[in-house]
């Protein structure tokens, strides 16, 4: 949540609330849902007063979602999720990796640090050859605004001048939490993704980051299980 508090304070149409102990509120006018919406990420979870919480809240103008850190949730919730128009549901791991001597490992003549004004384009341009989508999809992650913030950076893995895989930190709280991660389909199963996250997480860990999170497609578990990502928990995600 700190990440996305980061990510909402630098768009131009973001805004991130705390609602109650462990309810969020939260937008980044980007058109991918799981950057919008509502999470409710307490432990236990308390879904009687996220229930009471969230049905007073108004559903957004763009894409967004209502995120509840439990893999099962009680009819009452599903319930509420359907009556703000979100039928679909969907589990989304979230992975955790102790960061130590073994990651610093920099791949350091793969990758090279993005940092400059121009680099959100190469960054964004990476993204939607990597994910097959339009580039406009992941401008809240690739502003000039976000990439000066002293917690985010974005990298970029070249091969003979040519850009072949990306990946973006925020570090924050002595955790790092890895986005973005993303190779177009011409350069995979070469190491390529897999040298982004190294340097990103040798990087992370030089700056005082002890353990490393993400959200993971169902897809790429295995990816990140054999970097020594475990699967801490699954949520559920309403779209």
């Amino acid at each position: 949540m700190t990440c996305l508090r980061i990510v909402a304070s630098k768009s131009h149409q973001g805004h991130f609330n705390e609602l109650g102990t462990g309810l969020f509120g939260f937008a980044t006018g980007s058109p991918i849902a799981t950057l919008n919406g509502y999470a409710s990420i307490a432990m236990p979870a308390d879904e009687e007063t996220s229930i009471d919480r969230l049905a007073g809240q108004k559903p957004l103008s763009f894409p967004w979602s209502l995120t509840l850190r439990l893999p099962e949730p009680t009819p009452s919730f599903v319930q509420l999720a359907s009556s703000m128009g979100l039928n679909n549901q969907i589990l989304m791991p979230f992975m955790l990796k102790e960061l130590g001597p073994d990651d610093i490992r920099s791949g350091a003549n793969l990758i090279d640090t993005v940092s400059s004004t121009e680099d959100p384009a190469v960054h964004r341009r990476l993204l939607a050859q990597g994910f097959a989508a339009p580039e406009e999809i992941f401008t809240a992650f690739c502003t000039d605004h976000l990439f000066k913030d002293p917690s985010v950076t974005a990298y970029v893995g070249r091969v003979g001048g040519e850009d072949v895989a990306t990946g973006l930190s925020i570090i924050a709280d002595g955790c790092v939490g890895i986005f973005n991660v993303a190779t177009p389909p011409e350069h995979r199963r070469r190491g390529y993704g897999r040298a982004v996250v190294s340097r990103l997480l040798c990087d992370a860990l030089t700056k005082g980051a002890s353990v490393a999170a993400l959200h993971s497609s169902l897809d790429a578990v295995p990816f990140y299980e054999s970097m020594e990502f475990r699967r801490a928990e699954s949520w559920s995600v309403f779209l």
